[in-house]
């Protein structure tokens, strides 16, 4: 039997994929390439993209979001909890990518946990 708190991570991981899915889609459509979906969304061409970038980025590609998920989507890309998202972590949006970014929150977690 699944427990209430399973259930509800359940849901809340579903909406998480349905998120990724949505970007992914948008991506393709709006630069074809995921290097270019960087460059663009890397404001101040440091190599990296923090919250508010993300975010604006996001918004340019016609995806509008509560803010509470655009910050649960930017800390699942950004898994080690670094100051900003580079190219590496950006290609987790990939829809074949997203069960990677599950497996790395968990070994980041486990990582941590020996520390």
């Amino acid at each position: 039997m699944i427990g209430i708190g399973e259930k509800k991570n359940a849901m809340n991981w579903n909406h998480i994929q349905q998120l990724f899915r949505q970007m992914h889609i948008r991506f393709e459509q709006k630069f074809k390439d995921y290097r270019i979906a960087f460059r663009h969304f890397d404001n101040n061409f440091d190599g990296t993209i923090e919250f508010q970038e993300f975010v604006q980025g996001l918004e340019f590609c016609g995806i509008a979001m509560p803010l509470e998920d655009y910050r649960i989507v930017y800390d699942l890309i950004n898994y080690d909890n670094a100051d900003c998202i580079d190219f590496q972590k950006f290609c987790l949006i990939n829809i074949d990518k997203s069960n990677d970014i599950h497996k790395l929150i968990e070994e980041t977690k486990k990582n941590r946990q020996f520390q």
